[in-house]
């Protein structure tokens, strides 16, 4: 099973409580919604640009010769880079900065012509110019530097309801720390919410060590009732049709 069809099956427990949601609508545009006695909570940057499908071999080359020299030159710096691929998604770069991350990088790229170089040769690849946001992490094992990600991550984003903040956030916790409680080490969940950009949007990584491993896991949480019941409880807190996911593999 490819891992197009992993997620439309995962998801009928989410669906039972919001059956118009869809696991590949664009998310709704609700009135964000500023998390707040979060300031303790871990940050993480998150990059995301989109690349040319006929260029995608040689992009990721390229944005890996910038990850490679960063661990290489500067391995104190916290910087994670990740790959979309397959799926409806469209291909693209992901980078991780945890931290003051990006403050880090920065600071050293002022002093590193050939990081400079390296960056300015993938930026040339991409259709876009990149695009950030920022995450807090509100559950899960927290990770810093190159090791934010180290297997294939299924992402999982999606939008509260206007003043269901707290009950979404309530969800989210509860639903990594079982997963973590009874499905580790085969797959690890933390929980994120948006600072800026969709405010408010709750995001989870599930990671994984391949498509296989999450075929055969997801048959496991289907088959959980205390996961349907946390998903059950929790659905109506989020907006219908703003449901997103993303395979992500890491390089």
């Amino acid at each position: 099973m490819s891992p197009r069809s992993l997620s439309p099956l995962l998801l009928a427990a989410l669906l039972a409580a919001a059956p118009a949601l869809s696991a590949r609508s664009r998310p709704a545009d609700p009135a964000p919604q500023e998390p707040r006695g979060l300031e303790a909570a871990p940050i993480v940057d998150y990059t995301f640009c989109r690349i040319d499908p006929e260029r995608r071999r040689e992009t990721f080359a390229a944005f890996t010769a910038v990850r490679n020299h960063m661990l290489r030159a500067h391995p104190g710096v916290p910087f994670t880079l990740a790959t979309t691929f397959g799926l409806e998604a469209e291909p693209a770069v992901h980078g991780f900065l945890q931290g003051a991350g990006g403050e880090e990088v920065m600071a050293v790229w002022e002093d590193d012509p050939e990081l400079d170089s390296l960056f300015q040769r993938a930026e040339e690849l991409l259709l876009e110019r990149a695009r950030t946001l920022t995450l807090r992490q509100v559950a899960g094992p927290v990770r810093t530097g190159d090791r934010f990600l180290l297997r294939g991550t299924v992402c999982w984003r999606v939008v509260p309801r206007f003043g269901k903040l707290g009950r979404a956030l309530e969800t989210a916790r509860a639903l990594t720390e079982h997963v973590n409680a009874n499905y580790a080490p085969e797959i690890e969940a933390r929980a994120f919410v948006e600072h800026f950009g969709r405010a408010g949007t709750v995001w989870w990584l599930f990671e994984v060590g391949s498509a296989v491993d999450w075929e055969n896991l997801e048959g496991r949480l289907l088959d959980d009732p205390t996961f349907h019941r946390i998903l059950d409880a929790g659905a109506a807190a989020f907006v219908e049709d703003s449901f997103e996911d993303v395979w992500m593999g890491s390089n």
